[in-house]
């Protein structure tokens, strides 16, 4: 009887320590699957083509919610500056079509629905939308906020808005940002293959001072890659600054003080990309280095 007693608690024991031994390891690979692996797609909106907006980090590379939130309100800040209108959304719909038909009738001529369908756009018209979004990376300390493409705060485009931004921290002692590292103006994202970035520049040097048509000026080619390997650097490059030879042969490249920078950011399997104008008068479009501009010039 002591026998099997003994034998009954040693198996016992034996089972705990194997519980004890699976939920280790278990949790120890969650560890690491968190740490290793912190790209997780979820249901959080994700950088990816066909995006506008801005890439953004923070000044600690941590408080990334207070960096996004400090570029809304510099945003709306700069936009407010030099105009009182609101964004609102451009949907299709028909309502407008109903309003052009009756838009010559007195409000007493309308029946009840087109007077409710006339009060419905009214309030469309005057709802403001949310054009902007904060779209994850996959790196730590960097965020994209997307633009919502179609839609015009004034005829500004999200350089212009950049600019404003900039040029603002230009003129202000003391600064405008804490939480704001950089703030680059990406005019539109793309599959990172080198053939869709080469006919997607192609475009935007065209709208560009280094269009074929454009004087001659000078350019540098801007490459940056974050958890990006297929694309080799200096060949990337090399393709890039051949474009702008093959299509406008009259502007030379300038690696000191360029009028204008291509950029070109490979994040993961996107690029982002961009032809600036005030990329060094921005350092980089580093808000927090051109507050200090300012600072010196006091």
């Amino acid at each position: 009887l002591w026998l099997l007693l003994l034998l009954d608690i040693e198996s016992q024991m034996s089972g705990k320590r194997s519980q004890t031994l699976t939920s280790s390891s278990q949790s120890s690979k969650k560890s690491k699957q968190g740490r290793y692996n912190p790209f997780k797609r979820g249901n959080r909106l994700m950088l990816e083509s066909g995006m506008c907006g801005f890439i953004v980090s923070a000044t600690n590379g941590r408080d990334e919610n207070k960096c996004i939130r400090e570029c809304y309100s510099l945003l709306n800040e700069v936009i407010d500056e030099k105009s009182d209108s609101k964004v609102v959304e451009d949907n299709d719909n028909d309502v407008g079509a109903v309003d052009e038909q009756n838009s010559s009738k007195p409000t007493s001529e309308l029946t009840v629905e087109e007077q409710l369908e006339m009060e419905l756009k009214e309030m469309k018209d005057k709802k403001t939308v949310r054009v902007l979004n904060k779209a994850a990376t996959g790196c730590r300390g960097l965020s994209f906020i997307k633009y919502k493409r179609g839609t015009k705060i004034d005829g500004l485009s999200v350089v212009d808005l950049a600019n404003r931004v900039f040029e603002r921290a230009l003129s202000t002692p003391g600064g405008i940002s804490r939480q704001i590292q950089r703030f680059l103006p990406i005019q539109t994202t793309v599959s990172a293959k080198i053939d869709t970035i080469i006919s997607t520049l192609k475009e935007l040097l065209e709208e560009s001072l280094l269009a074929s048509k454009k004087p001659a000026t000078t350019f540098k080619i801007h490459l940056k890659r974050r958890f990006h390997e297929a694309l080799d650097r200096d060949e990337t490059i090399s393709k890039v600054a051949e474009l702008v030879a093959d299509t406008s042969p009259q502007h030379k490249a300038d690696m000191g003080n360029p009028a204008v920078v291509v950029v070109v950011e490979l994040i993961r399997n996107v690029a982002c990309l961009s032809v600036l104008e005030n990329f060094n008068k921005f350092h980089k479009y580093n808000l927090h280095e051109t507050q200090k501009d300012c600072k010196e010039d006091m």
